[in-house]
C-alpha cells in the first residue's frame, strides 16, 4: 500500500491524501486489487473485483482549482500580472517562460508558507498570477496552496514541456 500512497502523492499534492490515507488505514480500500484512477478533479480508489459496491471518491480542492489549458494561456499570458515558476532552480537554468512578469519561488518554498504575511504571498496578493511547473502536477499544489492564502493564482495544465512545444510549433 505504500506504493499507491507514493503514487496517489506524486498525482494528487497534499488535500487527497489524507482522505485516502483514511481509507486506507480503516481497511475500507486494502489489497492489491485495489487501484487508482486519476481523472483531472476525482480521484477514484476502487476494489477491483467489486467495483460496483465497494467504490469511494476521494474529492481533492482541486474542483474549485482554477486552472486553464496551455493552449490558452500561451494566447492570455499577457492578461496575468505574475507568471509564477515553481520548478527547483536547476530546472529553470534548462528554460523558462520568457516574459517580464516571470517570478520563481519552487514549491517546496511555497509549502513552508505558514500564514498570508510572508512576504512572498504579499508580493503576490492582489495580482492575477499563472503558476505553472514542468508538467502541470506542481503547480496544481501551488495553485491549491495559494489560492488557500487569498491569492488569484491559476494553474497552467501541461507545464513548461507543453509550453516549449507550442512556441516551436508557433515558429515554424
Amino acid at each position: 500500500m505504500k506504493p499507491s500512497l507514493r503514487c496517489i502523492q506524486n498525482v494528487a499534492g497534499c488535500t487527497a491524501i489524507a482522505k485516502l490515507q483514511h481509507l486506507f488505514a480503516h481497511r475500507i480500500v486494502n489489497g492489491p486489487l485495489t487501484r487508482l484512477i486519476h481523472n483531472r478533479r476525482r480521484f477514484t480508489v476502487s476494489k477491483i473485483r467489486s467495483p460496483h459496491i465497494s467504490r469511494f471518491y476521494a474529492q481533492s480542492a482541486t474542483s474549485k482549482l482554477s486552472s486553464i489549458s496551455c493552449e490558452t494561456a500561451l494566447k492570455t499570458a499577457d492578461q496575468y500580472d505574475v507568471i509564477l515558476d515553481v520548478r527547483q532552480p536547476e530546472e529553470v537554468s534548462e528554460g523558462c517562460i520568457e516574459s517580464n512578469k516571470f517570478k520563481h519561488i519552487p514549491l517546496p518554498r511555497i509549502k513552508e508558507f505558514k500564514d498570508s504575511k510572508e512576504q512572498e504571498i504579499q508580493s503576490l496578493k492582489g495580482k492575477k498570477v499563472l503558476v505553472y511547473c514542468r508538467g502541470g502536477v506542481r503547480s496544481m499544489a501551488a495553485t491549491e496552496i495559494l489560492q488557500k492564502f487569498g491569492v488569484n493564482a491559476t494553474n497552467m495544465e501541461g507545464g513548461f514541456t507543453k509550453w516549449s512545444e507550442l512556441t516551436k510549433r508557433q515558429q515554424k
